[in-house]
């Protein structure tokens, strides 16, 4: 509870001085009204689908009066902007993106990659996690979706496809961004994942004697034959009550995912770069 207020406080206000780095920003020649030299941002992380549409004048109006010249919007509400399968609405986001515009609050658009809406779960189950005892588990919290899923990463693609086209000029953007804590959800476990995990780790090691090399595998008589052997690391608890990891190490695997991470970033800056 205590983690979780500390990060709605920080999600709440927030000062602005430099764009993250998995954020698009525009040319800031273009833009001479922009802060300069010794000025901030000064703004929220705002979510409008909370709101209704009187709160939300009265909010707009309340940043101005406060000073607030820039919010991020956009952020895990996938299914507002789709609420089903291929079938976007932004007509009522285009509302709040003008009410900004004019009262002089610019936007950095967030992609909402995460959390998946139920409905991508249910066409594709692959988006689903799959635990450590290879049982797949329905996404009753957030972040609970598989984003090296090949759907996913397609469904994730044309959302990020279709918002940044519609806002990607809007005169109130000055930044597109994608995602809220990519890479802060659950690991996955399945057959496919492990798979994806072992093409990883060919491209990462290219051959069974350098991965071996690379893991110590000598310790422990851990030595592998082929990459077909490796396993998905879960770490397991034993009657000490500490936890054992095995080859792979559960840091082998967290970069196996960042990697993962970093492809769907790539895959959206290149979305960015043919509306630029």
């Amino acid at each position: 509870m205590k983690r979780q207020s500390h990060k709605h406080v920080a999600n709440g206000l927030m000062v602005l001085m430099t764009c993250c780095a998995t954020t698009i920003a525009q040319d800031g020649s273009a833009h001479p009204n922009w802060p300069g030299h010794g000025q901030l941002f000064v703004g929220a992380c705002y979510q409008p689908i909370d709101r209704s549409p009187e709160q939300i004048d009265s909010d707009i109006a309340l940043m101005k009066r406060a000073g607030f010249n820039v919010v991020r919007m956009c952020d895990l509400s996938w299914d507002s902007f789709e609420p089903s399968q291929g079938k976007f609405t932004f007509e009522w986001f285009d509302r709040i993106m003008d009410m900004m515009h004019a009262n002089g609050i610019r936007v950095i658009v967030d992609i909402p990659g995460l959390p998946a809406p139920i409905w991508l779960h249910r066409a594709h189950p692959g988006v689903d996690i799959v635990n450590e005892n290879g049982a797949r588990v329905p996404p009753a919290e957030r972040y609970m979706d598989n984003i090296s899923d090949p759907d996913y990463v397609r469904e994730a693609g044309l959302l990020a496809d279709a918002l940044t086209r519609r806002y990607a000029h809007h005169p109130a953007v000055i930044a597109v961004g994608y995602d809220n804590e990519i890479g802060n959800g659950f690991m996955s476990y399945s057959e496919a994942d492990r798979q994806r995990f072992i093409d990883w780790l060919k491209t990462k090691y290219g051959t069974v004697a350098n991965l071996n090399k690379a893991w110590a595998t000598q310790r422990w008589s851990r030595r592998l034959n082929s990459f077909r052997g490796c396993r998905l690391a879960a770490g397991q608890r034993a009657r000490t009550g500490r936890t054992l990891p095995g080859p792979p190490s559960l840091l082998v695997r967290g970069y196996g995912r960042s990697a993962f991470c970093r492809d769907l970033l790539n895959l959206d800056r290149g979305t960015f770069r043919i509306l630029e």
